[in-house]
């Protein structure tokens, strides 16, 4: 995919719900089929193979894995990692400073529905869990009581804060990268929005 195309893709991903819920499940699972995300994502199957083929077309997705059954052929999707890689951050935030206001309107509202998405699956695995997996989870959850919070900033304070996450990102990915014996369960979700909005107060005053 071209350059140019490739940050077109990636606002037309990011401004629609469907395509980004996919994008954040897909980011939790090392493959999916149409079927299994159709449990989490309200659109009907057909636009949501839609969405699919779409992604794929743009690069974002990897063509899909096709497995045999007796009497059928499973579609396996899992997101084209080595686009991600490419993104180049300030190439992208230029292309951002030219999205008009519903354009920005509907990349926020679709970064939060997908996140609502993301979360369903999470509750689901936790419901599911075994003894093990469960024993380690109420460990950690004990460990960490304000491990799930809540709190509005004002801007500068936003600063702060993201300068602070980003430090603490670069730290983890590195760490990732070196270490040898990584567990083989991942048991913890880390999911930090920062928004120019109070969401009590969602319309202007």
């Amino acid at each position: 995919m071209a350059n140019d195309s490739l940050y077109d893709a990636l606002i037309r991903t990011y401004t629609n719900p469907t395509k980004m819920s996919i994008l954040f499940l897909l980011a939790g699972n090392e493959k999916m089929t149409v079927t299994t995300m159709a449990k989490y994502v309200n659109v009907s199957r057909s636009n949501l193979y839609h969405y699919v083929s779409q992604l794929v077309d743009d690069g974002l997705l990897n063509e899909p894995e096709v497995v045999p059954r007796k009497n059928y052929v499973e579609k396996y999707y899992t997101l084209n990692r080595e686009t991600f890689k490419s993104i180049d951050a300030r190439e992208y935030t230029k292309r951002m400073k030219t999205l008009d206001s519903s354009e920005m309107k509907a990349l926020v509202s679709s970064t939060l529905m997908a996140h609502s998405v993301q979360l369903k699956l999470a509750a689901e695995n936790v419901s599911k869990a075994g003894p093990k997996l469960l024993k380690i989870v109420s460990e950690w959850m004990l460990a960490y009581p304000y491990s799930m919070t809540f709190s509005t900033l004002n801007a500068s304070s936003v600063d702060i804060a993201y300068s602070h996450i980003e430090g603490m990102y670069q730290e983890m990915t590195t760490k990732n990268q070196k270490e040898e014996d990584l567990q083989s369960q991942e048991i913890g979700l880390l999911a930090i929005s920062l928004l120019p909005i109070e969401i009590s107060r969602p319309t202007d005053e």
